[in-house]
């Protein structure tokens, strides 16, 4: 009766025991060691062209996700065309735009699988992230929306990200690139199974007389995809429309810039890219790559 019992006993505790094993644990995707971003030359004028490279072992993993990756671009507005340096000669030093890769690495990348997924903060505004000060003169705090912002300093001046709206037809009306499509979805279609995959783009400005700038998003095997603003607005083509920044899209954030902008008569359009792999699959962590700033546009 005993062995009987003991024998029960087991049969109960050993599925329980594989669920807990395979079940319960996390698996991770990692692809920081296997995918690059690289610059690619170029002689067209406000045009930045860039390729994404996988190698034959990060394609592995991808093939174990149930959908294809993406890729996800990030703005800032500058009067400087540098990314060492901050968006205005206004801001503090703390906000060179290259700490943009740093805060995008601790807020929203992540590490050991807590990545946090990105989504529109309204129908009508999509930010990436914001940077600020608040009022005990603390710098560099984050926040994913504007309401989440603390406190701001009233005189110092910290960094709004954009993420771009976006349409097929420059003349309807523009969305937001969601999970998992983001706003380039990656074609593996054509990959044979083995060795480096590679993917060209390139952005490229184009100006709509009386209305401003567009941003295009071309490839070879897609139709154009034309980017405006994280509210849905065009960018300035020229210094007298520099206050829309402020009246339309953000009067904190944008106030000193759009000030600069119209006295200096520069603005410039900084542009990152990340690779998002999303959750999906049997990997159970939202991975994004570190973000890649691909360099800036001159607005006018």
């Amino acid at each position: 009766m005993k062995r009987w019992q003991k024998l029960s006993l087991l049969t109960l505790i050993l599925p329980s025991l594989f669920l807990f094993l395979t079940c319960g644990i996390p698996l991770f995707i990692n692809l920081d060691s296997v995918v690059s971003f690289s610059k690619v030359s170029t002689n067209e004028e406000n045009t930045i062209s860039y390729k994404v490279r996988i190698t034959q072992r990060g394609m592995e993993k991808l093939n174990e996700l149930e959908g294809e990756p993406s890729l996800k671009f990030f703005y800032v507005l500058s009067t400087n065309a540098a990314v060492t340096a901050p968006p205005s000669s206004q801001h503090d030093d703390v906000y060179y735009l290259s700490t943009i890769r740093s805060q995008f690495s601790t807020n929203i990348k992540g590490s050991s699988g807590n990545g946090i997924p990105w989504s529109p903060d309204k129908q009508d505004s999509a930010p990436g992230f914001y940077l600020y000060t608040k009022t005990n003169n603390t710098t560099k705090n984050f926040s994913r929306t504007k309401n989440g912002i603390v406190n701001p300093h009233t005189e110092k001046w910290g960094i709004l990200v954009g993420t771009f709206s976006q349409s097929f037809d420059k003349d309807l009306d523009f969305s937001y690139g969601t999970s998992p499509d983001m706003d380039l979805p990656l074609p593996f279609k054509g990959y044979s199974g083995s060795g480096v995959y590679e993917y060209s783009f390139k952005l490229e400005k184009e100006e709509i007389a009386e209305e401003g700038n567009l941003i295009k998003l071309v490839t070879s095997d897609n139709p154009d995809i034309f980017l405006k603003s994280y509210k849905k607005n065009f960018f300035p083509s020229q210094r007298e429309d520099v206050y829309k920044l402020k009246d339309n899209e953000d009067s904190y954030f944008y106030k000193v810039i759009a000030e600069e902008a119209n006295k200096d008569g520069k603005l410039f359009l900084h542009i990152w890219v990340t690779l998002y792999g999303g959750e999906e699959g049997q990997y159970t962590n939202i991975y994004w790559t570190p973000l890649q700033h691909m360099g800036s546009i001159k607005l006018f």
